[in-house]
């Protein structure tokens, strides 16, 4: 841990100072100034690496310090997206000898990151949508099935409660069937000092019940605490297993751990009612490659991919991974990935937006 520590500290530093040094060049910055550049690069380079140190640390000072290193974190990754983008324009347009070209794409390019980094957070902050999605399942047996996915909350020591309970009073408001978590519900134990109870779990109204598989970071916190927690909340956690829904409906559900295991989808599937349409959990999406083949009318849930939240990594999602967010279909199998109910990391989304996810199932005879 110690070695990754210094490893990205550096990475971070060069970056940092690289950031610094396009600008104070660029924008012709002269001593003091060009000092205080570098400077700060280095104190925000240092704040920034707590995010990483104190992610899964309890104690005040990570708690407090924690949402504005994730923050730098985020308007990094933003500005290092620009400054890139920036320089390969800079360099595409040195033949046609435009005057004072760097100095300005590169004060527009400060403007633009700046306010993309404040558009981010303003997005996180105050906006969840409710997503609609209405896909078509022939085989069903009734008119609408209506399902609320609730993906990617990553409740941690710093978490809003509020936020968190008008999220699940928002679920239940929509009369949905069957609530459904697919993955990343907790990044800290609540279940200290019955600390779960606060958060309104146990508010959470479906007519048929709740289902819920395991994601990545349950399994970083402790999978035994997942189990524990859905257990004392009454949701019933799928295992790589399944179970017949009142004669309407197939729930399957996996581990994170086997979302690249066929052995493991064949066993959660290999109890289905071929009567029926199956709905399936996984918190990843690339379960989807091997599911769509296993079993008929499937219908999977996933999560994870967050849209990428912020540049880089939501441009690479977006243009160069296989599954982003959305609906895609393989054959008569049809997958939807939400892009989840909260985020990772930085508080911080550009160009996608938290979401409490609604999918309505739709009958053959509609």
């Amino acid at each position: 841990m110690f070695v990754v520590v210094v490893l990205l500290y550096i990475l971070y530093l060069i970056s940092f100072i690289f950031i610094a040094n396009r600008f104070i060049y660029a924008l012709k910055l002269s001593s003091p100034a060009k000092y205080f550049c570098y400077v700060t690069s280095v104190v925000l380079s240092v704040v920034s690496i707590l995010a990483f140190i104190g992610r899964r640390n309890d104690h005040d000072f990570f708690t407090f310090i924690s949402p504005l290193s994730f923050v730098l974190m985020g308007a990094w990754a933003i500005t290092i997206s620009f400054a890139v983008l920036n320089e390969v324009i800079n360099l595409a347009v040195i033949p046609f000898k435009i005057k004072n070209f760097r100095y300005y794409s590169t004060l527009i390019t400060a403007c633009v990151c700046a306010a993309a980094s404040l558009w981010s957070i303003i997005n996180c902050a105050f906006i969840q949508r409710i997503k609609e999605v209405s896909i078509s399942v022939p085989s069903l047996s009734v008119p609408e099935f209506k399902i609320v996915q609730l993906s990617d909350i990553h409740i941690g020591a710093g978490t809003n409660i509020a936020s968190i309970k008008k999220t699940f009073e928002t679920a239940s408001a929509q009369n949905p069937d069957i609530i459904v978590f697919t993955g990343d519900i907790i990044d800290t134990d609540i279940l200290k000092n019955d600390a779960y109870l606060n958060y309104g779990f146990n508010s959470l109204k479906a007519r048929y019940g709740i289902f819920a598989v395991t994601g990545n970071h349950d399994h970083y916190t402790g999978v035994e605490i997942f189990y524990e927690l859905m257990r004392r909340c009454g949701i019933t956690v799928l295992r790589d297993d399944s179970i017949v829904l009142e004669n309407i409906i197939n729930i399957s559900g996996i581990n994170d751990v086997s979302f690249r295991s066929e052995e493991m989808i064949t066993i959660a599937l290999s109890d289905i009612d071929k009567n029926y349409p199956v709905l399936f959990l996984s918190h990843r999406p690339e379960a989807f490659d091997f599911a769509a083949k296993t079993a008929a009318n499937l219908v999977q849930l996933s999560g994870h991919t967050h849209g990428g939240q912020i540049p880089p990594i939501e441009i690479a999602r977006r243009f160069f991974m296989k599954y982003n967010l959305g609906v895609y279909q393989s054959n008569d199998s049809v997958m939807f990935v939400s892009s989840g109910v909260r985020w990772w990391g930085p508080p911080m989304r550009f160009g996608n937006f938290c979401e409490i996810s609604v999918i309505n199932l739709l009958g053959g005879k509609n």
